[in-house]
């Protein structure tokens, strides 16, 4: 990892901040890269540990955030005070978005994958928004049922794209509305790489209770099952293909939503 969160507690003196620049806005870190741009007029800081992974290398390495079409998605759909619950948090793309832009009251992360989820930490701190993200639920996954026996697969050409897979190892999971409790959640963002249906099937109460508005990832293979999840719970999915595989992003809205415009994805 880039930076450690220890080492994040105390701030770099400006002599030493210099002989780490390697360009402007660029610092070289034993472990890494920091690299500091400017976003809607706002400073943001993206950690880059891993050169081979797409968002860090592509995106985050050249100051700028991933998944812009999506982002401005949430900017459109996300309540300002709102509660943003993001499952499959990854290295804090989204979450960091969100937090530094949406005037949130609070982002939950969950987030299972170690390599991933030590270089969100390291955004949320350098940011300067761990005052409103919970970080509790990093290194957990999320299915129907409380386990320890998940494993990961995953490739450091694409940190983002690890899947759980049971039985391979002593990751714990557990349902989603465990991790969310009591929170009036406003959005849930869904990025798991295949275990969409167990996360939406983890959110029985809050969806009941809460109705949040979703942005999820869905496989090929889950359509069916997932198309017949959204006509059972009420909800209507705006589609989005997604550039860089044949999966597919959704909006999805519930009928109850009563402060929900027309939409056009």
């Amino acid at each position: 990892m880039t930076i450690l969160a220890k080492d994040l507690l105390n701030p770099i003196a400006a002599s030493e901040l210099a002989e780490l620049t390697v360009a402007p806005g660029i610092f070289r870190l034993p472990g890494g890269t920091i690299v500091r741009s400017e976003v809607n007029g706002e400073t943001v800081f993206f950690t880059v540990a891993a050169r081979r992974d797409l968002i860090q290398n592509k995106y985050h390495a050249n100051g700028v955030f991933y998944e812009q079409e999506e982002l401005e998605i949430l900017r459109r759909a996300f309540p300002p005070g709102g509660i943003y619950i993001d499952i499959g948090a990854n290295v804090g793309n989204h979450a960091l978005f969100v937090a530094k832009f949406l005037r949130p009251s609070e982002v939950v992360v969950v987030e299972p994958n170690p390599v991933a989820y030590k270089v969100l930490v390291s955004n949320v701190l350098l940011n300067h928004v761990d005052d409103v993200v919970d970080m509790t639920w990093l290194g957990y996954g999320i299915a129907e049922a409380a386990v320890d026996t998940f494993g990961l697969d995953f490739h450091m050409s694409n940190v983002g794209a690890g899947r759980l897979v049971e039985g391979a190892g002593d990751i714990s999971v557990v349902p989603a509305d465990d991790v969310i409790g009591d929170r009036a959640a406003s959005f849930i963002k869904i990025d798991v790489e295949g275990m969409e249906m167990h996360v939406l099937r983890s959110l029985k109460e809050t969806v009941k209770r809460c109705k949040p508005r979703m942005l999820i990832e869905v496989d090929r293979e889950n359509r069916e099952a997932f198309e017949a999840w959204v006509s059972e719970h009420g909800y209507t999915a705006y589609s989005r293909r997604k550039k860089y595989n044949p999966n597919r992003n959704f909006l999805l809205i519930h009928e109850e939503d009563q402060t929900w415009g027309s939409w056009t994805c």
